[in-house]
């Protein structure tokens, strides 16, 4: 009946500004009231705490982290493994590698490249990173050598902090970890200056580097302590990829909070048993997770059990499910929030408390943003209509390197504060009547899988690179259990196997960007209107062009059970020795 009612309020706005204005093109016309244009424009953006960060004191992350030091230098910072920092030493160790960095004639905002594995190194190397007045790049070292050195060039990195050097392109200097005996002056860092890059998928074919400024990252900071500081000393669980900037949220809120970061290696983090035994060996009762991280970790008996001890859980980076978000919160008693936000807007936007409801939406602003649902004239959507989401504030990015146009593009002058900036995220939202908000899907082709943004785009530019592809298409298909997979279509003649294509995007894609499912069609289906018709692509495991790997049955006793155990999970048929769980639709 609310439907009817605004659609009802809407037809009577539509004709009386059609009579008061005749001269009004059609997407001029008004549909919505005074009323609704004020909620839709403002009282929706007036986020509960905002008052509190209309005059933050602290500018940087520096300053947070110095705060700390001062307020409580002997409580522990982090934990890895056996190693157990505490806030002083911590400060120390990263304070000696940034005056390494200065000796060696770092300027203001450059890249450096941390090429690091999720450690307590790590964090020490992105804290002195910061001190020296550069900006932290991370750099996963399981995506190829090609994705590196494109963006280590891209930014014209010169310095690098990195256990492997021969992962380290020619030219770049990777920084002496012993040689840490120099005494620098440390630079004031202006909240202007560049905080962190991270890369997410390009539709170019190349990814592109997100720029994050100080005051982005110090602002989301104290937004983050407000919401994640509890009682009592916490203690924060950071399992996130470092490339990822989920792992920035982590560390920012086991550092500059309350907490104490406890560290999960990339073994750990992969394998529930292992993830269960560090969180109940450490007590920890915080965490901020991918939707698919979490399946992964009710996916054992062990992962049940340990969500009870647990006081505060995040969920972000991908759709939260009904299904998924049930079976936490049948396993815990902690709160459960869901978070949403591209990287451009510096990690989340908005948030939702899903404790005690059936299903997941993405809620209201923080605490300075603005969010609008706008139509492609820029004009506010009504509530209940479905627009493209908008966000402005404080969290948004310098830009994209190098990528001029593209920033332009997609950062763009608010129509509705004079002097801002809103970020068009390419995301299909709606309002609900009490002003949070329902997410929908994406506009473009950007999809994202197990918490991964992802351009198709990129892959299909990819995929014509190879001999005898002629053309693709590239799509994110759903099976009935809401597991997301990626299937490619190609057109040609003497088309490579399944696993030849895989090898050859491997060489320059990361693995959650290869395809599962390779199909050959003797032509892509196409609309009226010349456009891909995606409802005409076939499912691939129905698809007779599907492109096959070999298939080597298992062998071995256990080889048989895990076989069984993926066929019955996956819902697919004979899964071979060499098969690989993602590949074949894992989650």
């Amino acid at each position: 009946s609310k439907e009817i009612d605004f659609l009802h309020t809407h037809l009577l706005n539509i004709i009386a500004d059609a009579i008061a204005h005749p001269e009004k093109k059609l997407y001029e016309i008004d549909l919505l009231s005074p009323d609704e244009y004020k909620n839709v424009t403002v009282e929706f953006n007036g986020s509960v705490g905002d008052e509190g960060h209309r005059n933050e004191k602290h500018h940087s992350l520096l300053s947070l982290w110095e705060e700390r030091v001062s307020e409580t230098p002997d409580a522990q910072a982090l934990i890895f493994h056996n190693n157990r920092l505490s806030v002083r030493e911590l400060d120390k160790r990263s304070t000696a590698l940034a005056q390494r960095l200065i000796s060696l004639g770092i300027q203001a905002d450059e890249a450096v490249a941390l090429m690091l594995p999720r450690s307590d190194s790590y964090v020490v190397a992105m804290l002195g990173i910061l001190k020296s007045g550069g900006a932290f790049l991370p750099v996963d070292l399981a995506w190829p050598q090609e994705r590196i050195d494109y963006m280590l060039a891209d930014c014209s990195v010169r310095f690098a902090v990195c256990e492997q050097p021969s992962r380290v392109p020619q030219g770049v200097q990777v920084v002496d970890w012993r040689a840490l005996n120099t005494r620098a002056a440390l630079p004031e860092v202006s909240p202007d200056s560049l905080a962190y890059l991270i890369y997410t998928s390009g539709s170019t074919g190349q990814p592109k580097g997100v720029m994050i400024e100080h005051h982005s990252i110090a602002h989301f900071a104290h937004v983050m302590r407000e919401l994640w500081n509890g009682q009592q000393e916490g203690r924060m669980l950071c399992a996130g990829p470092t490339s990822f900037d989920l792992n920035v949220m982590e560390i920012v809120i086991g550092l500059l909070g309350n907490s104490t970061l406890v560290i999960a290696d990339e073994d750990c983090a992969n394998f529930p048993k292992q993830l269960c035994a560090l969180i109940r060996e450490h007590n920890i009762n915080k965490m901020m997770v991918t939707p698919g991280r979490m399946e992964l970790l009710l996916g054992s008996p062990e992962g049940e059990t340990v969500l009870r001890g647990f006081e505060k859980i995040g969920l972000g980076a991908d759709v939260l499910t009904p299904s998924l978000l049930a079976r936490v919160q049948a396993h815990t008693n902690a709160q459960i929030v869901n978070y949403y936000g591209p990287t451009e807007v510096t990690i989340c936007a908005t948030c939702c408390d899903v404790t005690d409801v059936r299903e997941a939406n993405i809620g209201r602003p923080l605490p300075g943003v603005q969010a609008y649902i706008l139509d492609s004239h820029l004009n506010p959507a009504p509530i209940g209509v479905p627009g493209e989401l908008y966000v402005g504030g404080k969290g948004l990015a310098r830009g994209y390197v190098g990528k001029e146009e593209l920033t332009r593009s997609r950062f763009i002058p608010s129509p509705f504060i004079p002097g801002e900036t809103l970020y068009r995220t390419g995301d299909l939202c709606r309002w609900y009547p009490r002003g949070e908000i329902l997410f929908l899907g994406r506009i473009d082709q950007q999809v994202k899988i197990r918490g991964y943004r992802i351009e198709l785009g990129e892959i299909e530019n990819k995929l014509l690179e190879i001999e005898g592809v002629q053309s693709c298409a590239v799509i994110c298909r759903e099976d009935i259990e809401d597991r997301k997979s990626l299937c490619a279509y190609v057109v040609g003649e003497n088309l490579p196997s399944a696993s030849k294509i895989k090898a050859l995007l491997s060489k320059d894609l990361p693995s959650y960007m290869v395809p599962s499912y390779f199909v050959a069609l003797p032509l892509l289906p196409l609309t009226s209107n010349d456009k891909l018709d995606k409802k005409s692509l076939p499912a691939p495991q129905d698809a007779e062009g599907l492109l096959r790997e070999e298939f080597e049955p298992p062998i071995t006793d256990t080889e048989e059970g895990l076989a069984l155990i993926w066929e019955t999970i996956l819902g697919i048929g004979e899964v071979g020795r060499n098969g690989n769980f993602f590949d074949l639709g894992g989650d």
